[in-house]
């Protein structure tokens, strides 16, 4: 059995219906360390730039495991080799934000996501399929690693992750929250920084005091 229809009959999902993803959620020191998107990715919403926030990751490509594909792009995206953890429990997260824990063997993933989060895809993403399934892992991390593919990072202190607004704050509300901005060029005030994927996840299911 191939790893797509792995996938779907844990998720009673046509295999046909689904792109797959991964997310990573780093712990730095006593921070939550994000990435932003990069320029190409901000929208323009009357003035006022909305920005991505999310984990480090991306798409599968061709046939890699979902293991291959996430240090793949951390090398891509930060330059590090990581190790992610196995988890001992993983949450489905559905496209509405509730969520269940998976009571099924996983071992065809190798190591196990905290979370696996289904989100229906919009008409203009780039994604084909009607939904992308995205494999959320951790890990940790002694350094700030390099910007060499994301705009840049965000550090958030674990202590303050669960007063983040899911809808998105703007720069100085970040700043005001004791967040911390590393990136390349600036980011503008006016700028509004939204969660998504694996980040959007992770806030909520600290927030539901899952034990992550």
């Amino acid at each position: 059995m191939c790893l797509e229809e792995n996938i779907a009959e844990i998720l009673n999902i046509p295999a046909s219906d689904f792109s797959i993803a991964t997310g990573l959620i780093i712990e730095y020191k006593d921070n939550y360390l994000f990435s932003v998107q990069n320029e190409e990715k901000w929208r323009d919403d009357n003035g006022i730039y909305n920005i991505g926030i999310v984990g480090i990751g991306g798409g599968r490509e061709g046939n890699e495991s979902i293991e291959t594909c996430l240090l793949r792009e951390c090398m891509e995206e930060i330059d590090e080799p990581l190790t992610i953890i196995n988890e001992q429990t993983t949450i489905r997260v559905e496209e509405d934000m509730s969520f269940s824990v998976i009571n099924a063997d996983l071992s065809f993933l190798g190591k196990a996501p905290f979370a696996i989060s289904i989100a229906k895809n919009v008409t203009h993403n780039h994604y084909k399929k009607p939904f992308t399934v995205v494999f959320s892992y951790r890990t940790t991390i002694d350094h700030i690693p390099a910007t060499c593919d994301v705009y840049g990072f965000v550090l958030c202190p674990k202590d303050k992750i669960d007063e983040i607004n899911l809808k998105g704050m703007f720069y100085q509300d970040w700043i005001n929250l004791g967040c911390q901005f590393i990136v390349k060029g600036e980011l503008l005030e006016n700028s509004k920084l939204i969660p998504f994927g694996t980040f959007k996840s992770f806030i909520t299911l600290k927030a539901k005091q899952y034990n992550i």
